[in-house]
Order: C-alpha cells, then sequence, then structure tokens
C-alpha cells in the first residue's frame, strides 16, 4: 500500500540530507514507500518515533529541533530545511 495521499506522486530525495533522512525515516517506520513530500503522520510515523528523529537530527547534525516539528514541518524536505537553517543560526 503506497504511503502517498491520492493524486501525490513520490519525489525521491534531491540531496544528501533528504536522502539520510528519507533512510531514517524508512527505517523507525518499516515504511520503504517515503519520498521528501510524505507527511511523517501519513507514513506512520507517530510522537514515540517523532522523538526518536528528534534524537537523531541532534546525534547525525548537532541541531535540537523541538518535537513538535512532526506537525508543524511533517516532510522530509521541511525537516531538511529546518535542519538548515538551525546549523546557519
Amino acid at each position: 500500500m503506497s504511503s502517498h495521499p491520492e493524486g501525490d506522486v513520490y519525489v525521491a530525495p534531491r540531496t544528501p540530507m533528504e536522502r539520510a533522512l528519507c533512510s531514517m525515516w524508512i527505517e523507525l517506520t518499516a515504511n520503504d514507500d517515503i519520498g521528501v513530500t510524505d507527511r511523517f503522520l501519513d507514513v506512520g510515523g507517530h510522537s514515540l518515533l517523532a522523538s526518536k528523529v528528534v534524537a537523531r537530527v541532534k546525534e547525525s547534525y548537532g541541531v535540537r529541533i523541538p518535537l513538535r516539528w512532526c506537525i508543524q514541518q511533517p516532510t522530509v524536505s521541511d525537516l531538511s530545511e529546518l535542519i538548515q537553517k538551525a546549523q546557519i543560526q
């Protein structure tokens, strides 16, 4: 079963960070059909998994992101942008 909402298409990762984040989500959700525009909650994400993503992002990128990211920046693309902006500051 596809995790993409009806009418949406798979968008492959375009950057190394997007590839790493997609891999992370695939590993945590056991859903191998994750593109950069898929929403975290739609692909099997939930609050416990969101906390694991937050911890891995801190470990991998040295960026502390709030747990509410899964509501505010729910896609890999959005999360990648959030991380990049935090790294610049």
